[in-house]
């Protein structure tokens, strides 16, 4: 099952899988926004700001126990079908080709590259326009 939920309601849920000052922005950010996906406990979460008439996507975590069962791709369709935003970007690491290749399965596109995004190691900014 996938539902949207209060974004504070899962913070036990990340204290044990992201660094404290993820966790410290993502309870203060007013816009941010939660999907999980659900079946006998939490497998799956996409964390999203809705910033007026765009969507940026945080993260789309899986747990390592449920990954490659299309969890992933389930949460991102329900974003894309449950809001109707012609704009959705997002980051993702260079290196992440499974991640990479799920985005562009969806749509997305490549649209720059942020350097040192993520410490040492480059971001691609993507973008899926309605």
């Amino acid at each position: 099952m996938i539902k949207e939920v209060e974004s504070l309601s899962v913070i036990d849920i990340l204290k044990n899988n992201f660094k404290d000052e993820i966790i410290n922005d993502f309870v203060i950010n007013p816009f941010n926004k939660t999907i999980i996906y659900e079946e006998d406990g939490i497998k799956g979460i996409l964390n999203y700001d809705l910033i007026y008439d765009r969507i940026e996507i945080n993260y789309v975590f899986v747990f390592n126990d449920y990954r490659m069962q299309g969890i992933g791709s389930k949460l991102i369709n329900y974003l894309i079908v449950n809001n109707k935003f012609d704009n959705i970007t997002l980051e993702v690491n260079v290196t992440n080709k499974k991640a990479i290749n799920l985005y562009k399965k969806f749509g997305f596109t490549e649209i720059t590259i942020r350097k040192k995004y993520y410490h040492d190691q480059d971001a691609i900014m993507m973008i899926r326009m309605g």
